[in-house]
């Protein structure tokens, strides 16, 4: 959220050197000015310092400071008469919340008028998650007239039988309940899908793509201890480069982890909150999860 410029703590301290430097004639007359640095990244809460060199050929009669944003100007005045060259530390805090950017303008005015300078500070918002985390979806099971099978893991995205067809190139894995693996996790390539006997039609096999997204066993803590793609990354990168993953994952149980590797190299971690009472082989009940993937 971006906050007024008057939250600013602003601390200017100036520090004259007069008659301590050197007061040689600057040659062409005006009056110079440097601030440094001139430009610089930021973040809120950071204490930020300028130092700033005034000189004129002749003599400066005042100068003044102004911080502008979001079309809000603040101005600091302080005067010096009669001194060619002086240095003085601009400083400030910038205050949490704040997004956007400063501009540090120093005006002085010297034996030729007004002379200006300026400095920027950049205080970006926080850089985008490399990691999507979803605290809920529900899958049905693969007779749920209501609520979709079929997940796109990139999306989020939950589809039933007919959109997930059309959509097949987004699909990673699927829920179903079978007859002797119980509760599954199941890549559209698995034959968890088929059209016998113990397979579940739901012409899956039809698909134009059927992604191979391989599953992985993980520790118990790792959902929770996990925050950032790079964690995630540190912990199963290497599974990626296994290539005996099963595309299924079996006998699915409430607060269990499964890893997860899809066809584009994204890892992800699934966590099962919750399979409905009564959800069973005749493709009736629901698996509640939540996910963590990379982007």
């Amino acid at each position: 959220m971006r906050k007024p410029l008057v939250n600013l703590l602003f601390v200017l301290i100036v520090s004259v050197l007069g008659n301590g430097c050197a007061k040689s004639d600057m040659g062409a007359k005006g009056t110079a000015i440097i601030v440094t640095p001139s430009s610089i990244t930021a973040k809120p809460g950071d204490s930020l310092s300028f130092k700033i060199l005034v000189a004129d050929s002749t003599s400066i009669s005042d100068f003044y400071a102004t911080m502008e944003t979001h079309n809000v100007s603040l101005k600091y005045f302080d005067k010096y008469i009669g001194e060619k060259k002086f240095n003085f530390t601009f400083g400030f805090t910038i205050p949490p919340g704040f997004i956007g950017q400063l501009t540090l303008f120093i005006t002085a005015n010297g034996s030729e008028g007004e002379t200006k300078a300026q400095a920027t500070i950049n205080v970006p918002g926080p850089p985008e998650p490399s990691l999507n985390v979803y605290d809920s979806i529900v899958l049905g099971n693969y007779a749920n007239a209501n609520i979709g099978s079929f997940l796109s893991t990139a999306l989020s995205v939950v589809y039933n039988e007919t959109d997930a067809k059309l959509h097949s190139s987004d699909i990673d894995f699927g829920f179903l309940i079978g007859v002797h693996t119980l509760a599954t996790l199941a890549a559209p390539a698995d034959n968890s899908y088929g059209l016998h006997a113990d397979q579940v039609d739901l012409g899956v096999v039809h698909w134009q793509t059927r992604h191979t997204t391989r599953f992985f066993s993980t520790y118990a803590n790792d959902f929770d201890i996990i925050k950032t793609a790079v964690d995630l990354e540190s912990a199963y990168g290497n599974e990626r480069f296994a290539i005996d993953k099963p595309l299924s994952t079996t006998f699915l149980e409430k607060n269990m982890i499964i890893g997860f590797i899809t066809d584009g190299g994204k890892i992800g971690l699934v966590k099962i909150l919750s399979i409905s009472p009564g959800a069973n082989s005749s493709g009736i009940g629901t698996m509640s999860i939540k996910m963590k993937v990379q982007k």
